[in-house]
Parts: structure tokens; C-alpha cells; sequence
């Protein structure tokens, strides 16, 4: 038997029958100037007012890409918002509070004294100072030689002499205390000139000689921290200098970092003093780093247990 074709709807006038109803979901296809029919679903949600839909900050999503509405648990349960459209803090005042880095909220004073402190000043002007006393050794060894640095041998470090280095200061035993092997009128060749050119133990120490015949330079201990052999020793220890030592100076404050710096570096000049060779002399603030690095150490193992990774900050401390 066959079946008959549907019937075609009249569009005409507008009126849809219940077989294209059926077809097209229930849903009607207005021209702008039509009215919503009787019957049509209505949108959800339509008794909430819009002004209590939750609008959050600029640039800020909704949370679990949902907004908020009034009367709904806010944020898993907290308080609503309060009304007149302000918007619920995110956090409490407490945590609203600034975070600011340890130490950061002492009195000024107080972090000037013991820290932190933000300028690490005795770095800066001591590293200044370095350079200016080696700018110091190459007048002298101008002045005594008539060269700036040392040719004949050559030396590596770029620098003045042997000689030239104890007399304007350099850590030199025989200078700082009596030594019976080296009496003060010890003949030293090699001074300066050439090799024929000899002076007494007393006109290499300069600064004035020995004024009751006793050595007695004791600020050659202190003085040598800031000489250095050459430029090639001296850009070596500001790699250290100026990395590790500022930070350490910011975090100390300035006068606990200059008593650390300046005790390591003495206390490392009179251990050379009692263990090297009498005819032997040393510069540089190498011992003073050598404390910060100590310093370092001492300061991982005390805090071992709070310190997310102690072993490679060990590491740092020690290389850098």
C-alpha cells in the first residue's frame, strides 16, 4: 500500500503545524519584528537580578569558570559577599598585610647595626680601594725601577717585583718581627735596579725603617688585604669579592661583616706568618674570602635541618 507524501506547510500565514513543531524541536525561527510566541521556554535563572551575579576584578576569571550568585556558599563554603555590590576580599586582612623578606621590618638603625641592609657599602669602597693600592704598586715600581711591572722573570700575575711588593707593604716576617736568621742588616741583592744593586733588609721594608733597630711593622698584617700581586690577582679575588661578600654584607649588615672580613683576613696573615718561609711574602684579601667561605659553611651546617637544599647551597658557598 503506498503512503501519501506529508503535507507541505503554509508559511503564509505564519502557523506552523505539529508535525513541523515536532520536527524543529518545539523551536520557532522569529523575524525581528515578530513577538515571542505563547509557550516559548523561558531562560534560566530569570528570577536572579542581574546585579547579584558576582563581577570579578579586571583581568581576574570566575573560579571553576562559574560566576557567582547571591545566597550560593562563597568560595567551598565561606560568608557571602557584602552587599552594595562590593566585591568580597580574597584574603583576610592579616594575610593582606605586605610580605616583606626577613629582617626587612627592624627598626633602621637596628638593620644598620646587625642587618639586612640594602647597599653593601664596605664592599664597594674596599674593592675601590684594591684597585686604587694597585695603581699604588705600579708608581712604585716605576719609581724604583723605572718599569710598571715586572719583565725579567716575568711575572704571570702581571705586577710588580719581589721587592717592590715589601716595600710597599706586602706580608714580609722579617719586617714584623726580629728573626734570628735575618738579622736587620742582612745585604739584599737584587735591589732594584739589577742584580748588582743591594740594599739592607731595613731599606726593603721602607716606611721608615726600624726607628730603635727592632722590626716592628706589625701593619703588615693588615695592610697587605688590600695588595694584590698583579691584575690577574686581583680580578680573581673581586670575582669573590664583589659576588659572595656583598651578598654577605647585606645579609650580616655592615659592621658584623667588617669585623668577619677584616679578622679573616688578619688572623690569615698571622698564620702565614708563623707557618710560611721567612724569605717569602704574600698579598691579597684571599684570606678574608676564605673566612667568608668558612663563614658559609658554619652557617649550612647550624641550619642543616631548615635548609630545603644544604648540600648544593654548600656548593654554592664554596664555588659560587
Amino acid at each position: 500500500m503506498s503512503q501519501s507524501p506529508p503535507p507541505v506547510p503554509d508559511h503564509s500565514t505564519h502557523v506552523l503545524d505539529a508535525h513541523e513543531m515536532q520536527q524543529r524541536n518545539g523551536f520557532q525561527k522569529l523575524n525581528s519584528t515578530d513577538t515571542v510566541p505563547t509557550g516559548t521556554p523561558e531562560p534560566q535563572n530569570r528570577d536572579i537580578p542581574q546585579a547579584n551575579y558576582y563581577t570579578p576584578p579586571p583581568g581576574q576569571p570566575y573560579y571553576s569558570g562559574q560566576p557567582y550568585y547571591a545566597g550560593q556558599p562563597y568560595y567551598h563554603g565561606g560568608p557571602p559577599p557584602p552587599p552594595g555590590g562590593q566585591h568580597y576580599p580574597l584574603l583576610t586582612p592579616q594575610q593582606q598585610q605586605v610580605m616583606v623578606p626577613y629582617g626587612y621590618d627592624r627598626h633602621p638603625l637596628l638593620r644598620l647595626l646587625i642587618g639586612p641592609i640594602n647597599t653593601p657599602i664596605f664592599s664597594y669602597i674596599s674593592a675601590i680601594g684594591m684597585a686604587g693600592m694597585l695603581i699604588y704598586e705600579f708608581i712604585k715600581m716605576h719609581q724604583l725601577t723605572g718599569e710598571v711591572i715586572e719583565t725579567n722573570p716575568f711575572n704571570v700575575m702581571i705586577g710588580p717585583s719581589f721587592q717592590v711588593l715589601v716595600n710597599a707593604g706586602a706580608r714580609f716576617t722579617p719586617c714584623i718581627r726580629p728573626v734570628p736568621s735575618f738579622p736587620t742588616s742582612t745585604l739584599i741583592s737584587d735591589c732594584y735596579q739589577s742584580t748588582t744593586d743591594t740594599c739592607t733588609l731595613e731599606q726593603l721594608c721602607g716606611y721608615g725603617g726600624f726607628p730603635d733597630g727592632t722590626p716592628h711593622q706589625s701593619f703588615r698584617l693588615i695592610l697587605p688585604i688590600f695588595m694584590h700581586a698583579g691584575v690577574i690577582h686581583f680580578l680573581m679575588n673581586m670575582l669573590t669579592h664583589l659576588r659572595l661578600g656583598v651578598d654577605l654584607e647585606r645579609a650580616l649588615g655592615t659592621p658584623r661583616y667588617v669585623v668577619l672580613y677584616m679578622a679573616s683576613g688578619i688572623y690569615g696573615f698571622v698564620l702565614s706568618a708563623m707557618l710560611s718561609q721567612n724569605l717569602s711574602a704574600s698579598t691579597g684579601c684571599s684570606g678574608a674570602l676564605f673566612g667568608l667561605i668558612g663563614y658559609m659553611f658554619i652557617d649550612v651546617l647550624v641550619n642543616w635541618k631548615v635548609l630545603p637544599h644544604p648540600f648544593s647551597i654548600g656548593l654554592i658557598a664554596r664555588f659560587g
